[in-house]
């Protein structure tokens, strides 16, 4: 599977909205009143992940590759001065291979290091598979943040950690309510990850398409959906 990512926001800091695809699968966007365009690229993948975490069991084992395309403009439901909202869209061209009583077929969550790959940097994370003969499922998010990507290929995370999450100046880490949770996910999830950068406006389909949607998003402050 791949996903695409990406954030808007309408000044910095300004209204935003974010928003990611799955190729040939869901859509989700959201937006928010006053935030940063750093925050709604991190809130889409943070999105992406999480619905995928949410659906483990209609992924797994998923034969078909897939695409999910995120455009940051901000997120969370849980920030009281906010609004967010999602929207799921299926097309599936692919069949999904769901297993019964998922955790009990859990072979085992294997922590694989951080890579770089051609074209765009990659976090391949928790390996999980579920029963014999079905694959544990991967995920390429590609993104045009390179805040976003950098963090995995540069693995910025771990200095951050090994730090107290201060930055090498000594800073505390921004957006550091964004990024725990997505590190947990990427990190110790049960899907494994991999983050590609792409150039922004560049011809993409997939790129564009989340990022009209994320515009939409800051734009309106409404998300559509669930559908």
């Amino acid at each position: 599977m791949i996903a695409y990512t990406d954030g808007s926001c309408l000044g910095n800091p300004g209204p935003g909205g974010w928003a990611w695809a799955l190729v040939g699968g869901p859509t989700a966007s959201g937006a928010e009143r006053s935030t940063t365009n750093q925050r709604m690229e991190l809130t889409a993948a943070l999105e992406a992940m999480q619905w995928m975490v949410d659906h483990i069991d209609h992924l797994v084992g998923r034969r078909c590759d897939s695409s999910i395309i995120d455009d940051g403009v901000m997120h969370r439901s849980d920030t009281p001065a906010g609004t967010t909202g999602y929207a799921v869209t299926t097309e599936t061209d692919g069949t999904f291979d769901e297993c019964n009583d998922l955790a009990d077929r859990i072979d085992r969550i294997d922590r694989i290091g951080l890579t770089t790959l051609a074209g765009g940097a990659t976090a391949s994370t928790p390996s999980r598979s579920c029963g014999s003969g079905i694959d544990p499922v991967r995920v390429t998010i590609v993104s045009d943040s390179s805040y976003l990507v950098n963090c995995f290929s540069h693995h910025w995370w771990e200095g951050w950690i090994k730090k107290g999450w201060r930055n090498a100046k000594g800073h505390g880490v921004a957006n550091r309510d964004l990024w725990e949770p997505l590190l947990h996910l990427v990190l110790d999830g049960p899907i494994e990850v991999d983050f590609s950068w792409t150039r922004g406006h560049s011809g993409d389909a997939m790129n564009e398409l989340v990022d009209a949607m994320a515009n939409e998003a800051a734009r309106t402050q409404r998300g559509s959906g669930p559908t």
